[in-house]
């Protein structure tokens, strides 16, 4: 009979729950099933909250406050056995982030694990391959508000990862003028040129897919209700991100702080599929936080290594009667 276990992703712009069965085998059946699974995503926007010197500022801290209490709630309304926290790359950049797992400690009674970005990226690439178990071949791109994590999986083996600094609100802060379309060709142009130097860290590897992971990919797939998109589908919206002005999206399912996001997305998925040659956009709905979870049940070194104490643990979560 399995418990109930709480995975907490705290991120550059939202923090992200997931309450789900452990231990557990069938992933896609539990998500099916609205009774299982608990998801929770809080915007926080703690990026926004820190100044040119590195200082994380009154308001963002009330913020993350009140989104670790909200989450300490939840959890106390929940038959959860146990509570996992990790955190990324805000928390690995700036110091005074600490001020939040600080408090993240305080509140929810655990202390949080910082993670580096290659093991964001395994996270990341090990829910789209459970999330696409028909996609044999695949990169896999993880847009966070301060990096880009990448990862080339074939037959379920890991052979390449990254964690780049191209997140979307980085990026935005080096060329803020893409926040507010219609972006100039010229802008467009020095963006990309910027980017695709990045692309020179990673390897070619011939795959007709990208799995998208994160925020801007599940807009797309609330805006599209597609499970996958193909070049000139991409193309047509890629379109629409850099020429409406954000007046034009308030209407649609986007949270407020991702409307300004939108072109740099566009650009930078864009570039990557140019560069290895995809051909086939895949949207995800998991993401590190579902990775969290799949590592955890899988008895996965990956899982143990950022939750060491974990190993003893599971073996006495798993014993029979």
């Amino acid at each position: 009979m399995p418990s109930f276990h709480a995975y907490v992703d705290l991120g550059s712009n939202t923090f992200q729950m997931l309450i789900a069965p452990f231990p557990s085998f069938e992933f896609r059946e539990v998500f099916s099933n609205d009774g299982q699974i608990y998801s929770k995503e809080i915007f926080v926007l703690l990026r926004h909250a820190i100044n040119a010197q590195g200082h994380i500022s009154k308001a963002g801290l009330s913020r993350a406050q009140k989104a670790l209490m909200h989450i300490r709630s939840i959890l106390a309304h929940k038959n959860v056995q146990a509570i996992y926290v990790t955190a990324t790359e805000v928390f690995r950049r700036y110091p005074s982030a600490q001020k939040v797992l600080q408090l993240a400690h305080t509140i929810l009674g655990v202390r949080p694990r910082l993670i580096d970005g290659i093991t964001e990226a395994q996270l990341g690439a090990l829910a789209a391959q459970i999330e696409f178990d028909d996609v044999t071949t695949a990169w896999s791109m993880d847009i966070g508000g301060g990096s880009t994590e990448i990862t080339f999986q074939r037959k379920g083996r890991m052979l390449f990862e990254i964690s780049l600094p191209l997140g979307s609100t980085h990026l935005t802060r080096k060329f803020p003028s893409v926040t507010t379309p219609p972006i100039s060709s010229d802008l467009q142009m020095r963006i990309l040129d910027y980017i695709r130097r990045q692309w020179e860290k990673i390897p070619i590897y011939p795959s007709l897919s990208l799995i998208g992971i994160g925020g801007f990919f599940e807009t797309l797939r609330r805006l599209t209700c597609q499970r996958q998109m193909l070049p000139d589908s991409f193309v047509h919206w890629q379109h629409a991100f850099l020429h409406h002005p954000k007046s034009h999206w308030l209407s649609y399912p986007i949270p407020n702080f991702r409307i300004p996001l939108l072109p740099i997305c566009a650009l930078l998925v864009r570039s990557f599929m140019e560069y290895q040659q995809t051909f086939r956009l895949y949207l995800a709905t998991f993401s590190l936080k579902e990775g969290l979870w799949i590592a955890h049940c899988q008895n996965s070194p990956l899982f143990h290594r950022i939750f060491p104490e974990s190993a003893s643990t599971d073996s006495t979560t798993n014993e029979g009667p």
